[in-house]
């Protein structure tokens, strides 16, 4: 699991990398005197790249003090934690299992390198090849799922991270107003959102 933790963090940093690689062809002079500050959002998703939650922990100290109490982002971090280490545990489980069933099968076959073991005595050679490939199965999808549940903690941090300075004020106002262009007079109808 750490080597999937690894290959991920260094897909992540590699395609940054490569995204920002794009942008040597430019003037280098204009963009050194022009710089931009890391914004919000993709500080969010480094953060819970690096550690799962700590982008919902950032976007909550960002927050004023007066909204903290609102919208708390604390309690993501049980459901992070409990998807991403459960669906780990799950993983690390049946490719254990696919392991004693390994060997299991070239005890029964006769090879070398194979152990018996007494949970699998009642089944035959074949039924402990095909509950093999069954956890074969099952593994891939924990993989699968821990993965996702990696790539959703990510997203949601960054669209928490959007939606920091959204404001939600009741001054919204439409307007409808006369108009005129080349092809002649109509409405025109004006939405501000403040």
């Amino acid at each position: 699991m750490l080597k999937l933790y690894l290959v991920t963090l260094l897909f992540v940093l590699g395609a940054r990398n490569v995204l920002h690689g794009q942008n040597t062809a430019q003037d280098t002079t204009a963009m050194d005197t022009i710089k931009k500050p890391f914004s919000h959002h993709k500080k969010a998703a480094l953060y819970s790249a690096l550690l799962p939650g700590a982008g919902q922990v950032y976007n909550h100290l960002l927050l004023p003090k007066s909204s903290r109490r609102k919208w708390n982002a604390y309690w993501k971090l049980p459901l992070i934690y409990g998807a991403i280490g459960g669906s780990t545990y799950m993983l690390i489980s049946k490719q254990q299992e696919i392991g004693n069933l390994k060997k299991e099968y070239k005890f029964r076959m006769g090879i070398d390198g194979g152990a018996s073991f007494e949970i699998y005595q009642n089944l035959d050679a074949q039924a402990v090849l095909q509950i093999h490939n069954q956890s074969q199965t099952q593994r891939d999808l924990f993989i699968l799922t821990t993965v996702l549940a990696y790539a959703i903690n990510v997203l949601d941090a960054v669209v928490e991270a959007h939606f920091i300075n959204f404001d939600v004020s009741d001054d919204i106002s439409m307007s409808v107003q006369p108009s005129a262009s080349n092809f002649g007079l109509g409405m025109s109808l004006a939405m501000t959102f403040k």
